[in-house]
Protein backbone atom coordinates (compact mmCIF):
# COMPACT_ATOMS: atom_id res chain seq x y z
CA UNK A 1 0.00 0.00 0.00
CA UNK A 2 0.96 3.35 -0.53
CA UNK A 3 2.04 6.02 2.19
CA UNK A 4 -0.58 8.47 2.92
CA UNK A 5 1.83 11.13 1.94
CA UNK A 6 2.70 9.68 -1.24
CA UNK A 7 0.19 10.69 -3.97
CA UNK A 8 -0.54 8.92 -7.60
CA UNK A 9 0.17 10.25 -10.49
CA UNK A 10 -2.50 11.78 -11.94
CA UNK A 11 -1.29 12.55 -15.48
CA UNK A 12 1.41 12.96 -17.55
CA UNK A 13 1.77 17.03 -20.01
CA UNK A 14 2.80 16.69 -23.43
CA UNK A 15 3.21 19.63 -25.53
CA UNK A 16 0.62 18.99 -28.59
CA UNK A 17 3.43 20.15 -31.17
CA UNK A 18 6.57 19.03 -28.87
CA UNK A 19 9.54 18.42 -30.96
CA UNK A 20 13.23 17.10 -30.40
CA UNK A 21 15.19 19.37 -28.50
CA UNK A 22 12.30 21.64 -27.17
CA UNK A 23 13.37 20.82 -23.60
CA UNK A 24 9.53 21.15 -22.75
CA UNK A 25 9.65 21.34 -18.73
CA UNK A 26 12.59 22.80 -17.84
CA UNK A 27 10.36 25.12 -16.03
CA UNK A 28 7.18 24.17 -14.07
CA UNK A 29 4.57 26.53 -12.11
CA UNK A 30 1.40 26.40 -10.48
CA UNK A 31 -1.70 27.89 -9.73
CA UNK A 32 -5.09 26.98 -8.84
CA UNK A 33 -6.30 24.54 -11.93
CA UNK A 34 -3.63 25.79 -14.09
CA UNK A 35 -0.20 25.12 -14.98
CA UNK A 36 2.78 26.48 -17.41
CA UNK A 37 5.65 24.66 -18.19
CA UNK A 38 8.66 25.97 -20.20
CA UNK A 39 10.19 24.79 -23.76
CA UNK A 40 13.26 27.20 -24.26
CA UNK A 41 14.41 25.68 -27.65
CA UNK A 42 11.28 25.39 -29.40
CA UNK A 43 11.74 26.94 -32.74
CA UNK A 44 8.07 28.62 -33.27
CA UNK A 45 10.25 31.78 -33.82
CA UNK A 46 13.55 30.44 -34.47
CA UNK A 47 15.96 28.29 -33.49
CA UNK A 48 15.64 28.28 -29.45
CA UNK A 49 13.22 31.28 -29.59
CA UNK A 50 11.11 29.48 -27.37
CA UNK A 51 7.41 28.82 -25.95
CA UNK A 52 5.64 28.14 -22.99
CA UNK A 53 2.09 26.26 -22.33
CA UNK A 54 -0.77 26.19 -20.20
CA UNK A 55 -3.27 23.49 -19.06
CA UNK A 56 -5.80 22.75 -17.46
CA UNK A 57 -4.62 20.60 -13.73
CA UNK A 58 -8.41 18.95 -13.66
CA UNK A 59 -7.71 17.03 -16.92
CA UNK A 60 -4.54 17.60 -18.21
CA UNK A 61 -5.79 19.53 -21.05
CA UNK A 62 -3.33 21.70 -23.08
CA UNK A 63 -5.18 24.97 -23.08
CA UNK A 64 -2.76 27.49 -24.72
CA UNK A 65 0.69 27.84 -26.06
CA UNK A 66 1.95 31.45 -25.32
CA UNK A 67 4.59 33.09 -27.75
CA UNK A 68 5.75 36.50 -27.54
CA UNK A 69 5.23 39.38 -30.03
CA UNK A 70 8.58 39.69 -30.56
CA UNK A 71 10.12 36.53 -29.94
CA UNK A 72 13.47 35.69 -32.00
CA UNK A 73 15.93 32.69 -32.32
CA UNK A 74 18.16 32.43 -29.37
CA UNK A 75 16.09 34.22 -26.95
CA UNK A 76 15.05 31.30 -24.57
CA UNK A 77 11.25 32.58 -23.78
CA UNK A 78 10.34 29.70 -21.54
CA UNK A 79 13.59 29.31 -19.14
CA UNK A 80 11.70 30.32 -16.52
CA UNK A 81 7.87 30.54 -15.91
CA UNK A 82 5.75 31.36 -12.92
CA UNK A 83 2.11 32.20 -12.27
CA UNK A 84 -0.11 33.47 -9.79
CA UNK A 85 -4.01 33.62 -10.20
CA UNK A 86 -5.04 34.73 -13.86
CA UNK A 87 -1.60 36.22 -14.51
CA UNK A 88 1.74 33.92 -15.98
CA UNK A 89 5.12 35.68 -16.20
CA UNK A 90 7.78 33.92 -18.57
CA UNK A 91 11.28 34.91 -18.60
CA UNK A 92 13.08 35.46 -22.11
CA UNK A 93 17.00 35.48 -21.14
CA UNK A 94 18.56 36.01 -23.84
CA UNK A 95 16.35 38.53 -25.52
CA UNK A 96 18.39 41.26 -26.99
CA UNK A 97 16.45 44.36 -26.73
CA UNK A 98 19.24 46.10 -25.01
CA UNK A 99 22.29 44.31 -26.09
CA UNK A 100 23.14 40.72 -26.44
CA UNK A 101 21.66 38.73 -23.78
CA UNK A 102 20.14 41.44 -22.15
CA UNK A 103 16.61 39.38 -22.01
CA UNK A 104 13.03 40.25 -20.27
CA UNK A 105 9.97 39.17 -19.52
CA UNK A 106 6.87 38.96 -20.44
CA UNK A 107 3.28 38.83 -18.92
CA UNK A 108 0.29 36.88 -20.12
CA UNK A 109 -3.45 36.77 -19.19
CA UNK A 110 -3.80 32.70 -18.40
CA UNK A 111 -8.17 32.74 -19.41
CA UNK A 112 -6.85 34.07 -22.86
CA UNK A 113 -3.60 33.23 -24.09
CA UNK A 114 -3.01 37.20 -24.81
CA UNK A 115 0.61 38.66 -23.80
CA UNK A 116 -0.34 41.85 -21.37
CA UNK A 117 3.12 43.37 -21.22
CA UNK A 118 6.96 43.10 -22.23
CA UNK A 119 8.99 43.54 -18.70
CA UNK A 120 12.48 44.97 -19.17
CA UNK A 121 14.72 46.88 -16.84
CA UNK A 122 15.08 50.27 -16.60
CA UNK A 123 18.93 50.14 -16.74
CA UNK A 124 19.10 47.06 -19.16
CA UNK A 125 22.60 46.00 -20.38
CA UNK A 126 24.37 43.53 -22.59
CA UNK A 127 24.70 40.31 -20.04
CA UNK A 128 22.57 40.99 -18.11
CA UNK A 129 20.54 37.94 -18.70
CA UNK A 130 17.02 39.62 -16.81
CA UNK A 131 14.32 36.89 -17.18
CA UNK A 132 16.33 34.41 -15.78
CA UNK A 133 14.46 33.79 -12.80
CA UNK A 134 10.51 34.73 -12.45
CA UNK A 135 8.07 34.51 -9.85
CA UNK A 136 5.07 36.52 -9.21
CA UNK A 137 2.27 37.23 -6.52
CA UNK A 138 -0.68 39.02 -6.51
CA UNK A 139 -0.51 42.29 -8.25
CA UNK A 140 3.66 42.25 -8.20
CA UNK A 141 6.05 39.99 -10.18
CA UNK A 142 9.97 39.90 -9.41
CA UNK A 143 12.46 39.92 -12.17
CA UNK A 144 15.90 38.47 -11.68
CA UNK A 145 19.07 39.71 -13.50
CA UNK A 146 22.04 37.41 -12.31
CA UNK A 147 24.33 39.15 -14.28
CA UNK A 148 23.84 42.64 -13.80
CA UNK A 149 27.58 44.56 -12.70
CA UNK A 150 26.09 47.12 -10.59
CA UNK A 151 28.12 46.22 -7.39
CA UNK A 152 31.25 44.20 -9.81
CA UNK A 153 31.12 41.74 -12.42
CA UNK A 154 28.29 39.39 -12.46
CA UNK A 155 27.00 40.71 -9.02
CA UNK A 156 23.61 40.32 -9.81
CA UNK A 157 20.11 42.28 -8.96
CA UNK A 158 16.27 41.77 -9.14
CA UNK A 159 13.83 43.94 -9.89
CA UNK A 160 10.18 44.45 -9.13
CA UNK A 161 7.04 45.08 -11.50
CA UNK A 162 3.37 46.30 -11.00
CA UNK A 163 1.66 43.37 -13.23
CA UNK A 164 -1.57 45.52 -13.59
CA UNK A 165 0.22 48.28 -15.65
CA UNK A 166 3.82 46.92 -16.27
CA UNK A 167 5.84 49.81 -14.97
CA UNK A 168 8.86 49.13 -12.68
CA UNK A 169 9.06 49.52 -8.94
CA UNK A 170 11.78 49.50 -7.99
CA UNK A 171 15.34 47.12 -8.67
CA UNK A 172 16.84 44.89 -5.38
CA UNK A 173 20.24 45.01 -4.79
CA UNK A 174 22.24 42.70 -1.28
CA UNK A 175 23.80 45.32 1.33
CA UNK A 176 26.91 43.55 0.88
CA UNK A 177 26.87 42.35 -2.84
CA UNK A 178 30.14 41.76 -4.61
CA UNK A 179 31.71 40.40 -7.80
CA UNK A 180 30.01 37.28 -8.96
CA UNK A 181 27.83 36.90 -6.32
CA UNK A 182 24.61 35.89 -9.14
CA UNK A 183 22.01 37.33 -6.69
CA UNK A 184 18.81 36.96 -8.85
CA UNK A 185 19.89 33.50 -9.93
CA UNK A 186 16.43 32.57 -8.39
CA UNK A 187 13.61 34.14 -6.62
CA UNK A 188 10.20 34.15 -5.39
CA UNK A 189 7.90 36.54 -3.53
CA UNK A 190 4.61 35.89 -1.17
CA UNK A 191 2.34 39.02 0.09
CA UNK A 192 5.00 41.46 1.00
CA UNK A 193 7.82 39.45 0.96
CA UNK A 194 10.79 38.26 -1.88
CA UNK A 195 13.24 36.37 -1.29
CA UNK A 196 16.56 35.88 -3.59
CA UNK A 197 19.42 33.47 -4.29
CA UNK A 198 23.25 34.41 -4.12
CA UNK A 199 24.42 31.19 -5.44
CA UNK A 200 28.14 32.38 -5.64
CA UNK A 201 28.28 35.08 -2.38
CA UNK A 202 31.27 33.84 -0.36
CA UNK A 203 29.55 34.35 3.49
CA UNK A 204 30.46 30.63 4.48
CA UNK A 205 32.92 29.77 1.96
CA UNK A 206 34.23 30.13 -1.38
CA UNK A 207 30.65 29.89 -3.49
CA UNK A 208 28.81 28.70 -0.42
CA UNK A 209 25.51 30.95 -1.19
CA UNK A 210 23.17 33.16 0.58
CA UNK A 211 19.53 34.45 0.55
CA UNK A 212 17.94 37.25 1.04
CA UNK A 213 14.67 38.76 2.21
CA UNK A 214 13.41 41.89 0.73
CA UNK A 215 10.13 43.92 1.92
CA UNK A 216 8.64 44.68 -1.60
CA UNK A 217 6.96 47.57 -0.45
CA UNK A 218 10.00 49.49 0.34
CA UNK A 219 12.68 47.58 -1.41
CA UNK A 220 13.97 47.41 1.82
CA UNK A 221 16.56 44.42 3.06
CA UNK A 222 14.87 42.68 5.38
CA UNK A 223 17.51 39.87 6.13
CA UNK A 224 19.90 37.53 4.71
CA UNK A 225 20.25 33.81 5.12
CA UNK A 226 22.55 31.50 5.80
CA UNK A 227 22.50 27.32 6.36
CA UNK A 228 24.62 26.18 10.02
CA UNK A 229 26.44 24.26 7.79
CA UNK A 230 27.33 26.29 4.98
CA UNK A 231 30.36 25.48 3.36
CA UNK A 232 32.81 26.14 0.09
CA UNK A 233 30.52 25.62 -2.94
CA UNK A 234 27.30 24.75 -1.65
CA UNK A 235 25.44 26.58 -4.11
CA UNK A 236 23.21 27.60 -0.71
CA UNK A 237 20.44 29.76 -2.72
CA UNK A 238 20.61 28.17 -6.35
CA UNK A 239 16.47 27.75 -5.55
CA UNK A 240 14.48 29.35 -3.60
CA UNK A 241 10.42 28.99 -2.70
CA UNK A 242 8.41 30.52 0.20
CA UNK A 243 4.83 30.88 1.36
CA UNK A 244 3.12 32.05 4.64
CA UNK A 245 6.15 33.16 6.99
CA UNK A 246 8.34 30.15 5.97
CA UNK A 247 11.09 30.47 2.96
CA UNK A 248 12.91 27.14 1.29
CA UNK A 249 16.68 27.28 0.27
CA UNK A 250 18.50 24.85 -1.83
CA UNK A 251 21.85 23.82 -1.76
CA UNK A 252 22.79 21.83 -4.99
CA UNK A 253 26.03 20.91 -4.23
Amino acid sequence: LLSPLVSAQETKLLASDGDAGDEFGISVAISGNTAIVGAPYDEDNGSSSGSAYLFDLTTGAQLAKLLPSDGAADDQFGDSVAISGNTAIVGARYDDDFGSASGSAYLFDITTGAQLAKLLPGDGVADDQFGNSVAISGNTAIVGAQYNDDLGSYSGSAYLFDITTGAQIAKLLPSDGATDDQFGNSVAIVGNTAIIGARNNYANGIRSGSAYLFDIASGAQIAKLLPSDGANYDDFGSSVAIRGNTAIVGARY
